[in-house]
């Protein structure tokens, strides 16, 4: 049988050691002396809505017969994606979803979701994030956690903090490399291609 790796895992099989060390090395010079409380890990997470619930015939060769397979599957865009953050040590941030439905304040209220209190949903032209959403998960979200945890722990109301994020577009635009200098907060991104490797959202 002969298999082809999709474009993206090639790409992803191509990083180098020196990559990933170039990143630890980025690592130890921006956050050795950092407290974990505002050291911050962020990613989305795409919740798709399955369109497709036919049965599907996928014919593969008899000695793969009892194999893990996954199987093809028709799925619309994602309906839901949530912009997580977790801290080095045991704390998060609150969830910040994103979608383009409609929603109710009075049906979240059925799921205990209180808007702006345990949960912020927004609504995009799409259900991912971009540079604009960004912004706002950082001024709402982020910033004013910070500052919370510096207060909590006694820091400087200068103290750097740390957000790490992959290098897609969205997390790296000029605006939110200014808003984050403002609130003395480093901005770190992961080598292209190597979030398998290097994300603690995703390992």
């Amino acid at each position: 049988v002969i298999r082809e790796e999709s474009s993206r895992t090639a790409q992803r099989m191509r990083v180098t050691e020196e990559t990933i060390q170039q990143h630890l090395n980025n690592l130890n010079k921006h956050t050795n002396d950092k407290p974990v409380e505002i050291f911050i890990n962020a990613d989305e997470i795409g919740i798709q809505a399955y369109c497709d619930s036919r049965n599907q015939c996928v014919i593969v060769p008899m000695q793969f017969e009892h194999a893990q397979i996954h199987f093809p599957i028709d799925r619309t865009e994602p309906r839901v994606s949530a912009m997580v953050g977790v801290c080095m040590s045991d704390l998060y941030l609150s969830p910040f979803l994103i979608t383009k439905e409609d929603f109710s304040l009075d049906e979240m209220l059925k799921q205990h979701n209180v808007q702006d209190q345990n949960v912020t949903v927004v609504q995009g032209q799409t259900s991912m994030m971009n540079a604009e959403l960004m912004l706002q998960w950082l001024r709402e979200i982020l910033i004013p956690f910070v500052k919370a945890e510096r207060l909590r722990k006694k820091l400087s109301t200068c103290a750097d903090a740390v957000l790490m994020v992959d290098n897609a577009t969205q997390h790296c635009t000029i605006a939110i490399k200014e808003l984050l200098k403002t609130n003395h907060i480093i901005l770190l991104t992961m080598p292209p291609n190597s979030t398998h490797l290097l994300q603690p959202c995703d390992v």
